[in-house]
């Protein structure tokens, strides 16, 4: 059986693994320090899920760039 990490989790379940309740990420969410595509996502049906990869490079480096920002810096 192959298991792969989870990268999207829920508000609820980041407030378990980082200890950021669901206000200060949403507050992070209003405020623009997190983007969208970068550090959370909207899922189809709406909710928002963080991304821990983006989560990650933003405690790394304190920003995180998207995905798209990337690859056109790149160029």
């Amino acid at each position: 059986m192959n298991l792969r990490p989870v990268r999207f989790v829920t508000l609820k379940h980041f407030e378990t693994l980082t200890g950021y309740t669901v206000d200060a990420a949403n507050s992070k969410i209003k405020r623009g320090d997190w983007l969208e595509g970068a550090v959370f996502m909207k899922a189809p049906d709406g909710r928002i899920l963080i991304d821990l990869e983006g989560y990650e490079e933003w405690v790394i480096h304190g920003k995180a760039v998207s995905g798209q920002l990337l690859r056109a810096a790149s160029r």
